[in-house]
């Protein structure tokens, strides 16, 4: 069965430890997990990251499916970070 193309980053939150509070990866660590690129929109609109206007938008069912929320995009240095949506155990 084929994945769908941020199930990858998905896993890869997944196996972040629980006493972790925020993961930061850059956009180039996210592409390397993915296996692709990420689109031009997400190198030049914050609102890709947290994108409301689409029910599901498939990169945030990812990482919220692996209890992920966006925190902060730096768009200049190109990393994200990531905080759990709810405090972990």
């Amino acid at each position: 069965m084929r994945k769908l193309k941020y199930e990858p980053l998905a896993e890869r939150l997944l196996r972040v430890p629980s006493s972790q509070h925020t993961v930061t990866l850059t956009f180039a660590e996210i592409e390397e997990t993915i296996g692709s690129t990420l689109p031009k929109s997400a190198r030049q609109y914050r609102e890709w990251w947290n994108y409301e206007r689409h029910p599901q938008p498939v990169q945030k069912v990812a990482w919220q499916g692996a209890g992920w929320v966006v925190h902060a995009v730096d768009l200049v240095t190109e990393r994200v970070t990531f905080h759990p949506r709810q405090a972990r155990q």
